[in-house]
């Protein structure tokens, strides 16, 4: 009998390698909502759409913008977002991010798979990957763009490398139209297809003998379908109009405040994971550039370098270079490496296939406590739902309490808790929120935020009656009370403060319609500004009105029992509180 050698155990364990993978996967594709509320108005914009049986053409949800235009433009993932929730909460929307994820890297495996690249390397570079486009996944509608990305990519590669999916290939079209419907990437997917379509009309009508041509047919074929999906595109409710509008977004000066528009060289990145991963598939198009040349084959390096480029658009487009050139990164890798990668993943199993494991079981390990994602360079958390730590669920818990949403119609509220707002108040309009509808909000937003020069006539003008301040890092930066909104709200008696914990301020106007609230919740004697910059105000009030000052601290212990405010009176006092 023969006895089997240690090269085939390792081959057998070889095949589990794609199942540890995913389990990786799995694992990052599970992380709470943390301080991006987007998933919140898309909810609720499906479940306007359902119940009023329209797609809005003008903004439904802020008071301050009511009316003016707003295009839905991701209105069907609305729908499906709203529908999963509705019927199965957050579990169901995890559910599908997991399957689209690992569907992806299906795709991505199948296709190294076809190109002969050992499992071990296939696994090894996907694991890479997957480290590198953890920024981007989540509960988000650009997921479907991810998967069409590949999906679009590996319809190509097989039609165009292999002579399989002849029939598929019309199917790319039906991708599209739902694709123009669920989310703006489809712009970059026309890119994917157009250059196919160029690369292959370069090579038809190239007089080089050394280029590969493709026939007549299959160049009409590549033609049709482009034309076809650019058509399948307009079919939505906006037709063109849908694009204008959401290239006019990628113009706004707004983006400039948000991290994911910054550059992927931004300083604020320096250092992370994830963007020495975009680096590295940067230059490894240069092994594309190789593979393409020696190939004749225009398409690889035009591909990669033309999503090059797009990416340094800013850091949120270095998944779609990532995604859409690890195809021919890895094959062209493989073949400029070949004899060594061969000694290595297919001769040395034995230490290829153990290593592999190691480094992959090792990520896997330290998902649970977080630490994989401060690696890559993340503050994800592990788990489902929502993060509350960067959310203001308790004032809004107190503002359902004592119904203030309900006597209250004018809310200010920070921008990345619009789309929370709307879902904690059905019905309520709010002052903004993440949908970017224009410039002029979101820097009215910051003026008053930051009390600019013109901040009080803005906040005449849009006539606010309650403000809720949510600011997650306050206990590490009492500094924000002084700079801030706060301090003129706390030292005008027009406003009253009522709520307050180790994140949030909550004011209401002094009008007859909140006396009762002010009567049975208002501050008047524990001022935190006066706290931290009034210290004479506050110890007159600490001896002048101690029984008052004592109940108010009583009922901040009843909201916030950590309270650092309260952690900073005792050390100031030399007395527990």
């Amino acid at each position: 009998m023969k006895q089997k050698s240690k090269s085939d155990n390792y081959s057998k364990i070889e095949r589990y390698l794609p199942l540890l993978l995913g389990i990786f996967l799995i694992g990052i594709s599970i992380t709470k909502i943390n301080g991006e509320d987007d998933i919140y108005w898309h909810i609720e914009t499906g479940k306007y759409i359902l119940e009023n049986k329209t797609i809005p053409s003008t903004d439904v949800f802020s008071f301050a913008t009511y009316g003016e235009k707003w295009i839905p433009f991701e209105w069907l993932w609305d729908i499906i977002a709203y529908v999963i929730f509705s019927t199965t909460g957050f579990t169901g929307l995890y559910v599908l991010t997991v399957i689209i994820v690992l569907l992806i890297f299906y795709l991505m495996f199948k296709i190294l798979k076809k190109f002969e690249l050992n499992t071990t390397l296939s696994t090894l570079l996907l694991f890479i990957l997957a480290l590198g486009i953890k920024y981007r996944i989540g509960l988000k509608p650009h997921m479907f763009t991810y998967l069409f990305f590949i999906l679009v990519l590996y319809i190509i590669i097989n039609f165009k490398y292999f002579g399989t999916c002849k029939i598929s290939i019309y199917f790319i079209p039906v991708i599209f139209l739902f694709w123009g419907n669920l989310h703006m990437g489809v712009l970059a997917g026309l890119l994917i297809i157009s250059i196919y379509l160029a690369s292959e009309t370069l090579a038809y009508f190239s007089k080089s003998k050394r280029i590969i041509k493709p026939d007549k047919n299959t160049l009409v074929t590549v033609f049709l379908v482009t034309i076809f999906s650019a058509a399948a595109m307009l079919i939505n409710p906006n037709f063109i109009d849908t694009y204008i509008y959401s290239l006019e977004h990628t113009q706004m000066k707004m983006l400039d405040d948000i991290n994911e528009w910054a550059s992927p060289f931004d300083s604020k990145f320096l250092g992370k994971l994830f963007i020495f991963i975009y680096i590295f598939f940067l230059i490894s198009i240069i092994f594309v550039i190789k593979y393409s040349f020696r190939k004749k084959d225009y398409f690889p390096s035009l591909l990669c370098i033309i999503f090059a480029i797009y990416s340094l658009r800013a850091v949120r487009f270095t998944t779609d270079l990532m995604l859409i050139t690890f195809l021919f990164i890895a094959v062209s890798l493989n073949d400029s490496f070949r004899n060594r990668f061969k000694l290595f993943f297919e001769k040395k199993k034995n230490v290829a296939v153990p290593a592999t494991i190691i480094i992959i079981s090792f990520f896997i390990v330290l998902i649970p406590p977080n630490t994989t994602f401060r690696i890559i360079g993340f503050n994800s958390v592990f788990g489902t739902g929502l993060y509350e730590e960067t959310f203001p669920v308790k004032v809004f818990n107190f503002i359902k309490q004592t119904g203030i949403s309900e006597i209250g119609e004018r809310p200010f509220q920070n921008i990345d808790c619009g789309g929370f707002f709307l879902h904690n108040f059905p019905g309520k309009k709010n002052f903004i929120d993440s949908r970017n509808l224009n410039d002029t909000i979101f820097f009215n937003l910051k003026k008053i935020m930051l009390k600019s020069p013109d901040f009080i006539p803005l906040i005449n003008r849009y006539n606010f009656d309650y403000f809720i301040i949510f600011y997650p890092i306050l206990e590490y930066d009492p500094q924000f009370i002084s700079i801030s909104v706060i301090s003129y709200l706390s030292t005008n008696s027009n406003w009253k403060l009522i709520y307050l914990d180790n994140q949030s301020f909550l004011f209401v106007k002094s009008e007859p319609k909140f006396e009762d609230i002010i009567a049975g919740y208002e501050y008047k004697y524990f001022s935190p500004y006066n706290l931290f910059f009034k210290r004479q105000e506050f110890d007159k009030a600490m001896k002048e009105n101690n029984i008052e000052m004592i109940n108010e601290i009583d009922r901040i212990k009843t909201y916030e029992p950590a309270s650092f405010y309260l952690a900073y009176l005792s050390r100031l006092y030399q007395k527990v509180f």
